[in-house]
């Protein structure tokens, strides 16, 4: 996959990062960017990509970027292939501060699931990648399942002629490992 950064390149250089102390920035998505985004993401179409967001200084040296992302975008039914429209309308936050190598690495290693828990502060490196973060927040709003209205998933009652239908053994996850032991063993 390509690297959110080359498709929707909103990168605030550290070096900037102080006259933005506390200012809001808005971007928008040209027409270019949406398609290769859509294409990048297996969207139908991306028809608006906006990202709102405040730069602030957090603690003595760390900046918190607080952040929202609105797009309308339009997926694939998963089973019947329609487009189906969706508004997304996402608040994001990323808090970054300066890490030396070793606490970047160490942060790197520690995995810690507590989904209630506050997220680290991100490495601050060269800046805050805006971009990344609003495709980021994109990635994880859009529906990984999007059905249009109506829409079931009926398996086919029989199997094509010739087939024999599977059978519930045949689904089951071993079966095939079964099978070939039995073929192993000499047996049916």
């Amino acid at each position: 996959m390509i690297e959110p950064s080359h498709l929707f390149p909103r990168f605030l250089s550290l070096r900037d990062l102080p006259g933005l102390d506390g200012r809001e920035i808005e971007e928008r998505a040209t027409e270019t960017e949406r398609a290769a985004i859509a294409e990048a993401y297996g969207l139908h179409d991306l028809a608006a990509l906006r990202v709102e967001a405040r730069v602030a200084r957090e603690g003595r040296d760390g900046w918190r970027l607080d952040g929202r992302l609105v797009a309308s975008a339009t997926q694939n039914c998963v089973v019947t292939l329609e487009p189906v429209a969706a508004e997304i309308d996402e608040p994001f936050v990323r808090r970054l501060r300066p890490m030396s190598e070793e606490e970047a690495a160490a942060q790197a290693v520690e995995i810690d699931l507590d989904p209630e828990a506050e997220d680290p502060p991100e490495p601050l490196g060269d800046g805050v990648d805006l971009g990344a973060a609003a495709l980021e927040t994109l990635a994880l709003a859009l529906d990984p399942y999007p059905r249009a209205p109506g829409a079931v998933f009926a398996p086919r009652a029989s199997a094509p002629r010739g087939v024999a239908p599977l059978t519930e053994e045949d689904v089951r996850p071993f079966a095939a490992l079964r099978v070939l032991k039995r073929g192993a063993e000499g047996g049916d």
